[in-house]
C-alpha cells in the first residue's frame, strides 16, 4: 500500500522554507540597492542634472570611480557648463 513519509515531508518543507527565506533576503537586498539608485538619480534630478555624459574612450570603471565626485550643486552646474 502507498504511504507518505512524515519525516521526509517535514525535511523537504523545512528545506523549501529556508530557500524561500534566502530568496526573500536576496530580494530585500536588491530592493534596497534599487531604492538607493533611485535616490541618487532623484538627487541628480533635483540639482538640475538632465544627462550624465559618458566618455567614449575605453576607460575602465575603476578609472571613472577614481575621479572626483561632485556633490555640490554649484560645482555640478559649473562642470556641466564646461
Amino acid at each position: 500500500m502507498p504511504s507518505i513519509s512524515v519525516i521526509e515531508n517535514i525535511s523537504g518543507l523545512h528545506k523549501n522554507l529556508q530557500q524561500i527565506r534566502q530568496q526573500t533576503r536576496e530580494a530585500e537586498v536588491e530592493t534596497y540597492r534599487i531604492e538607493g539608485m533611485i535616490r541618487v538619480f532623484k538627487s541628480l534630478q533635483d540639482v538640475g542634472v538632465i544627462d550624465i555624459p559618458v566618455p567614449e574612450t575605453s576607460k575602465t570603471l575603476e578609472g571613472v570611480v577614481e575621479e572626483s565626485v561632485l556633490d555640490d550643486p554649484a560645482a555640478v552646474q559649473e562642470a556641466e557648463s564646461k
